[in-house]
């Protein structure tokens, strides 16, 4: 039993501990309408370049080259 009762307390305490650990890391991804400064240079930035300049032209070759030999096969 007076295992139990030290069980009970460090748990209690535990608890709220998680909760508090939680609230630190829910601020910083609220914060995203606050942050579009932060996300629209590194977001745009490789989102409307890399991603869209790089896979798209790369795709279509890849995928141009293999259609018209199959088709035409």
């Amino acid at each position: 039993m007076s295992n139990r009762d030290p069980y009970d307390q460090p748990i209690g305490d535990k608890a709220p501990l998680p909760e508090e650990r939680k609230e630190p890391p829910v601020p910083p991804a609220p914060p995203e309408g606050e942050p579009p400064p932060n996300r629209e240079p590194d977001l745009p930035s490789p989102d409307q370049e890399p991603p869209m300049g790089d896979p798209q032209p790369r795709k279509p070759p890849i995928g141009d080259p293999p259609k018209r030999d199959q088709i035409g096969g």
